[in-house]
């Protein structure tokens, strides 16, 4: 099984594959990081190159579709593994409700945040049947670093300012 991209057994792509990191010019980058964590005494930028700007806009199409909610298909496929890895078993009326409140508590999240590498991690971290906050705890950070990096290519595309 690919560790970029698993598919469900109709073939179909159900976990996001690892969230692009595209090639960028040294300006861009250099705005990404002045925008992101601006130096105490002189602030984010204000304006940005039209160059700069339309490299954002570029940037924020190819990571829009990481962006959307997690679709049910998606996260039923990442949590599949799991009951299978941990240590209690649950009855299957135990895993629907499982299931739902897993749902009610990621389901906001971006899909971008739901890849091989998190299962992974939440494979190797759960050791008994996982609470929604513990798939919480495990998808949220890349979650967070997702809607960060769009917060700033927004910034920059729009051309500077909050």
């Amino acid at each position: 099984m690919s560790t970029d991209l698993i598919r469900a057994r109709s073939g179909n792509p159900c976990l996001s594959p690892p969230f692009p990191s595209p090639q960028v010019s040294r300006a861009m980058l250099q705005a990404y990081e002045d925008t992101r964590n601006p130096h105490p005494d002189v602030g984010p930028p204000t304006e940005y190159t039209a160059a700069v700007q339309a490299e954002a806009r570029r940037a924020l199409e190819v990571i829009a579709p990481f962006a959307v909610p997690v679709t049910e298909s998606t996260l039923r496929e990442w949590l599949m593994p799991i009951p299978s890895a941990v240590r209690n078993e649950k009855a299957p009326e135990a895993i629907v409700a499982w299931l739902t409140g897993v749902a009610m508590a990621v389901g906001h999240l971006e899909v971008g945040a739901f890849t091989a590498e998190t299962q992974r991690e939440a494979l190797q971290t759960f050791r008994f049947f996982p609470s929604a906050a513990d798939v919480y705890e495990v998808v949220a950070g890349p979650a967070v670093k997702i809607r960060e990096r769009i917060r700033v290519l927004r910034i920059i595309a729009s051309g500077g300012g909050a």
